[in-house]
C-alpha cells in the first residue's frame, strides 16, 4: 500500500496583513521618532504642541478612505499620525483624546483590513474633529 502525502495549500493573507502591521508600527514609529528628534526642545510643552500640529497636518493631507492592499504609503502615513498624537499626549496629557482619536483609525484597519468601511470614514471624521477641538 503506497501512503499518499497531500500537501495543503496555506494562505498568505495572514503573513501580509501580519507585514502591513509590522510595516505600520515600524515605518510611523520611526517617521514619528524623527519629527520627535527634530523638533525644537524635548519633553516640554512646545514639542507636545509641535507633534500635535505635525500629526493635525499630516491627516489634513489624507483621505477618507483607505486600500491598505494598494495604498501602503497612506496606511504608513496613519501609522505616523497615531505616533506623533501619542507622542504629544505623552508629554502633555491634555492630547490624550487627539491620541485616542487618532488611534481608532489604525485599530479599525489592523482589525478589519477594511479603509473604506462606514466604521472607517467615521472615525476619519472624529480624528478630524479632534484636531479642529484641539
Amino acid at each position: 500500500m503506497e501512503s499518499q502525502h497531500v500537501q495543503v495549500q496555506r494562505s498568505r493573507w495572514p503573513m501580509l496583513v501580519a507585514g502591513l502591521v509590522l510595516g505600520l508600527v515600524l515605518g510611523g514609529g520611526g517617521v514619528a521618532l524623527g519629527w520627535v528628534l527634530s523638533s525644537s526642545g524635548g519633553g516640554d510643552s512646545n514639542s507636545a504642541v509641535a507633534d500635535a500640529d505635525a500629526a493635525c497636518a499630516l491627516l489634513e493631507r489624507m483621505s477618507s478612505e483607505l486600500d491598505p492592499s494598494k495604498q501602503l504609503a497612506e496606511y504608513h502615513r496613519w501609522g505616523a499620525v497615531f505616533s506623533l498624537a501619542s507622542a504629544a499626549a505623552e508629554e502633555d496629557e491634555r492630547y490624550k483624546e487627539l491620541a485616542d482619536a487618532m488611534k481608532t483609525p489604525v485599530t479599525i484597519v489592523q482589525r478589519t483590513f477594511d479603509g473604506q468601511s462606514p466604521e472607517f470614514v467615521d472615525a476619519v471624521a472624529e480624528a478630524r474633529l479632534a484636531c479642529t477641538a484641539r
